[in-house]
């Protein structure tokens, strides 16, 4: 699976992302086991500054299927119940992501998961 696909993002979930990247204790086995690459770590700081200075309160990362795999599961292991609500619908992303659906929904004539399902899959 060599597609990218663009994840749209909140600010707040970018910051998330960040945090989970750079400031996050806890995320070093799991980030050490599913590593990020560099390109989409540059990407998150660079949509970052752009989304800081501009006022945008949304952006878009540009991920592959296994960045956004990694992605899940970071988030997935480190942020429990309570974690806001931002996290969940961003999990629930980048799993589509993940599974070629695309962030909104399924990607060609392929797999339909709906989002309730992915709940459950996630809880």
């Amino acid at each position: 699976m060599n597609s990218r696909a663009e994840l749209t993002v909140t600010r707040e979930q970018l910051w998330l992302i960040h945090d989970l990247i750079f400031l996050d204790g806890e995320t070093e086995a799991v980030a050490r086991t599913f590593p990020l690459g560099r390109d989409f770590t540059e990407q998150v700081l660079q949509r970052l500054v752009e989304a800081e200075e501009g006022g945008l309160g949304t952006t878009t990362l540009t991920l592959d299927p296994e960045e956004a795999f990694r992605l899940a599961l970071m988030l997935k292991s480190t942020h429990r119940d309570g974690a806001g609500q931002s996290v969940r619908p961003l999990i629930l992303a980048c799993i589509r992501v993940a599974l070629g659906l695309g962030a909104e929904g399924p990607a060609g004539g392929g797999l339909w998961v709906d989002d309730e399902q992915l709940r459950r899959w996630l809880s």
